[in-house]
């Protein structure tokens, strides 16, 4: 028996599906006569799903974390584009919430964090057992030092 929140996502899906599908139909078709037509990006809408029973509120929001989260900095010399970096902990897992910003720091990771002139994004944070791996870049000619500074509610 399918609930109907289950039924709600599938039925989102589903709709999200047809509506790429008929997207790419119409652009192969406009491509095929010459011409190239550019399309709004289509947006697919769910529901929040709380991540699990326990941690929902009684009005149905998840609370803002946990007793057992913690922080703390893992600190590099690099610069780049797409630079795969792990930042280790035991206490981490492929369940983790894990957040994290970066910056430049002068003397000491945690201790004098500042914005510099160079530009500094991460991307794409996984979360595994036992750390936590991310992309970051950092646009700057030569290498910087950099703190990656994360949040973890395990």
């Amino acid at each position: 028996m399918i609930n109907l929140k289950t039924k709600s996502i599938v039925s989102s899906f589903a709709l999200g599906v047809l509506a790429v599908a008929s997207s790419q139909a119409a652009n192969a078709q406009a491509s095929s006569q010459g011409s190239m037509s550019i399309d709004h990006p289509v947006v697919l809408n769910a529901e929040m799903i709380p991540t699990s029973e326990s941690r929902r509120s009684t009005n149905g929001a998840v609370p803002l974390v946990s007793t057992s989260s913690f922080t703390g900095i893992c600190a590099y010399h690099l610069n780049g584009t797409s630079v795969n970096i792990n930042c280790g902990d035991p206490r981490i897992n492929a369940g983790s919430r894990v957040f994290m910003t970066i910056s430049e720091y002068l003397t000491a990771p945690g201790v004098d964090p500042f914005i510099g002139a160079a530009r500094m994004t991460v991307h794409n944070v996984s979360p595994h057992a036992g750390g936590v791996n991310a992309l970051i870049d950092v646009e700057w000619g030569t290498p910087l030092n950099v703190q990656v500074s994360i949040f973890v509610d395990p």
